[in-house]
């Protein structure tokens, strides 16, 4: 299910996207990848043997660093299908109310995976301290918080 959902996702067209099924499918795969139950049904394919198997076939700290690097993946396409509304509402006023609602219910659902993402990791950070060092462990939560506060995500209270 999730294979196809992903290769659905990523290979959409900008002036052929039904808004609606988009994002529904960001939405279920957003609901799967922070469930600790949910994540484990997730099905994989090696790509060196093609075997399919579960996420949760892997130990805990290949699962954390795979649903981290999908994590990033999904953001990066979230944001480019955020930036391909923006230039169509632009270009095209007529379909501009329509797009404008996607577009807004897209930004809340970036805005809450954003969150999901950063607890994530944080706790990710915390179960594999004896396996990360502290550089590494700076760094991932550095460039994740980085990003989505480049994006404006995140309002964080600066002092």
């Amino acid at each position: 299910m999730l294979l196809m959902l992903i290769s659905l996702m990523f290979g959409y067209q900008a002036n052929e996207i039904d808004y609606t099924k988009t994002l529904q499918k960001y939405k279920n795969i957003q609901e799967r990848l922070f469930d600790p139950v949910k994540v484990n049904e997730i099905q994989i394919k090696n790509i060196k043997t093609d075997k399919i198997g579960k996420i949760g076939d892997l130990t805990d700290l290949e699962k954390d660093v795979f649903i981290v690097l999908f994590a990033q993946e999904l953001s990066a396409q979230t944001t480019k299908l955020h930036t391909v509304l923006q230039k169509q509402i632009k270009e095209k006023p007529s379909s501009e109310q329509k797009i404008k609602v996607f577009y807004d219910e897209l930004q809340i659902m970036r805005t809450s995976f954003a969150k999901e993402f950063e607890d994530f990791v944080c706790k990710m950070i915390d179960r594999h301290k004896d396996e990360m060092t502290e550089s590494e462990s700076k760094n991932l939560i550095s460039r994740v918080r980085g990003f989505h506060d480049k994006q404006s995500l995140i309002k964080r209270n600066r002092k």
